[in-house]
This record gives C-alpha cells, structure tokens and sequence, in this order.
C-alpha cells in the first residue's frame, strides 16, 4: 500500500507511524475504524500548527496542504471498501470452486428460481396441434431483445414431436432435420401460442411445419422432418470427429462462477459498466450447467485504436472466452464448452433432442464474431 504524502507539518516520526499503521490496516477492517485514524492523523495536524504564529500566506499553504490530505484519505477509503467487497467476491469463487472441484459432474439441479429445463420447455395442449408455452416460464437473458431462442427452439420441437404417432404399432420416428426462422423477438410478458401443421406423413419421413405466435403476429416458424429407421436399408452415420479438449467437466467451474471471478480479479481496473454486467452475468442462473473449456478474460485495445464497444466499456472490451489474437482472421471459428442440463430431463430420444435444441443457441452468435474479435468488439 502506497505510503501518506508527506504534509510537511507531521515530523519524521509521526509520518513513519501513520504510514505504518496504514500498512499494518487489514482489508477486512471496518471503515469506521478507518475513519478514526483518518480523524486522528487531522487532529494530529491542527495541533502541530495550533501553537505558530502564521502569517496568511502560510494559512493559507497549511489550509491547502490540509485539504489535499483529506481529499486523499477519502480516495484511500474507497479503494477500502472496494478492497472488502473484491475479498467478498473471491472468498465467494473460490468456495465455488473447491465445491465444484474433484468431485465428476457436480452440476448444480436448478435454477435460482427452482426452474429446471423440462419446465422450461413445458408446453399446455389445448386443441389438436395448438399448445401454450405459459409466460411465467420464459426466459429473456441478460442484454437481450426477446426471449431466448434456444427456448422456442425447444418448445416448438416439443410441440411437433407431439403430433408423432406413438402407438406401440407405429414405427417410430425421430427428429432429424430442423430449420428455424426467427421473425420477431419474443415478449416474455405474453404467452407463446404454438401451431403444429401436418405437412405431410409417408413411410419413412414425416414433416411439420411449427408457428409461433404473440398477440396475434407470427414470431417464428420452423420445420421439422422426422425419419424412421428403414430395414435393409446401407446403415450410414455422418458425424465430425469428437474435438480434442483439454480439461475434463469436473475440472471446470460454472460460467457464471467465471464471471464473478474474474470481476472480483479485475475489481479495481474494471469501469463501472464492465463490473456491473460481470455482476448481472453471474447472477443470470440458467438450467444448463455451461463450463468453459477456456477462462474469461478482458482485452484491451491497442492504442490509439480504442473505441467503446458495443457495451459502452470504455476502452475494455469482455470477451466471453480467451481468444488468441495471433489467430488467422480467416481459421474456423470455434469454442468449447461442456453443457449438461440441471435436473431431470426424461430417458426419451425426443426430450433429449428438445434439451439440445435448447442448448443450440447458447454462443452461437458470440462464437460466428469471434473472427471480428467477439461479441463486445469494436466494428468500426
């Protein structure tokens, strides 16, 4: 901790005795107990000037001098009370951490507010291929315009999947083609009503058209084909290779614990704006457990370049994920993540399929700018 100006007016040994006792102050000291030795050190000055004959132009030097001194001790106070709320955050990460730590898939069950992801893709039946996605259970994240797409993603797949026959005579089928239009963004104070049309039933194919609307104007569309195994038919799979990743899930802590790690580490460095969406971020509880094969971490412009960002950070720009700036411009964009989701989702081919198609648009748009630098760069 850097030392007291020297006023001028304490001695040698008075100066080395305030500066030691604000070495020795620890963190998690009061600010009252701060204010008291601030108190302290300005009885401390007055008295040794109390008993001099000043003319006005060394009142006037004393008075300055004074000011300056008291101008700095509250500058010191808030870093002090910045200093205890970093500590707060770091004890909170770490304990995070050391919880998560060692222990194979330690994912947390719910949400904040007791929401699994089955409920979030709940959907009411109320006629034949007409169901209601109910208000209450949507979702709009942090910064956005609408509703989180992965969700009506979800919802209009649960939906189509329900007007699959599923007899015991019926052969079954399974989603494997699906196309999504996003119209308009989803108010998340109006229910969802969803409208399933059969568009076709054949032996080995089935297509649906899936139409999500809000108050009256269509929001979204998709479409959907499921297809059924065929006997005799060439067994071909296409799949891209498993990537290799280095850090296991159990290894890794949550995203949001990320966030607010690494807004306590930057604490004092971090703009407003920039600790004040790290905070919102790790708050922002989803169900899906997302752990970042790479850290967050913040970048800074070069300089002479630097311009706010999308986010208005100043000259800092967040990335969600480290990115290496040697990287050519033109290689695949690409991320890591291991998601899972928290609580129970059912042992079905299509409640499965419904949870991916809910995990689809977790960084999607943030992974396709990483090439231009991230989601919170500077265009131009």
């Amino acid at each position: 901790m850097a030392s007291l100006p020297n006023l001028g007016n304490l001695t040698p040994a008075d100066q080395a005795m305030v500066n030691k006792e604000m070495q020795d102050m620890q963190v998690n000291e009061s600010l009252q107990t701060y204010n008291g030795l601030v108190e302290r050190c300005f009885n401390q000055c007055i008295q040794n000037f109390r008993a001099k004959n000043l003319d006005y132009e060394e009142t006037d030097c004393v008075k300055r001098c004074v000011g300056k001194f008291m101008t700095y001790s509250q500058r010191v106070g808030t870093r002090f009370a910045e200093k205890n709320q970093q500590v707060a955050q770091d004890q909170q990460a770490a304990a995070a951490a050391a919880a998560t730590a060692g222990h194979p898939y330690t994912f947390y069950t719910t949400m904040a507010n007791g929401m699994t992801v089955e409920e979030s893709l709940s959907l009411k039946k109320i006629d034949t291929h007409l169901f209601l996605a109910d208000k209450k259970n949507l979702w709009l994240p942090r910064g956005a315009k609408g509703v989180f797409g992965g969700q009506v993603i979800g919802q209009a797949l649960v939906a189509a999947t329900d007007s699959v026959p599923s007899h015991p005579a019926a052969a079954v089928y399974s989603a494997h083609s699906v196309h999504c239009y996003f119209i308009l963004p989803g108010d998340p104070q109006a229910d969802i009503i969803y409208y399933v049309e059969n568009l076709r039933d054949g032996r080995s194919f089935l297509t649906r058209s899936v139409e999500g609307r809000q108050n009256g104007k269509v929001i979204f569309k998709m479409m959907v084909q499921f297809h059924t195994f065929e006997e005799g038919s060439p067994h071909l799979t296409y799949s891209i290779p498993m990537p290799e990743v280095k850090y296991q899930p159990e290894e890794l802590i949550p995203l949001e614990y990320v966030a607010a790690r690494i807004a306590s580490q930057d604490y004092h460095r971090l703009p407003h704006g920039a600790r004040e969406f790290l905070r919102k971020y790790s708050d922002d509880s989803v169900p899906v457990d997302r752990r970042p094969v790479a850290e967050l971490h913040l970048k800074r412009p070069k300089r002479g370049t630097a311009k706010k960002g999308l986010n208005d950070f100043d000259n800092l720009i967040p990335n969600h994920l480290m990115l290496d700036d040697s990287k050519p411009k033109h290689e695949m964009a690409k991320r890591q993540f291991w998601l899972r989701a928290r609580g129970d989702v059912g042992n079905t081919d299509a409640a499965h399929k419904s949870v991916l198609a809910y995990m689809s648009d977790f960084n999607l748009i943030a992974t396709s700018l990483e090439p231009l630098g991230g989601i919170f760069c500077n265009t131009g």
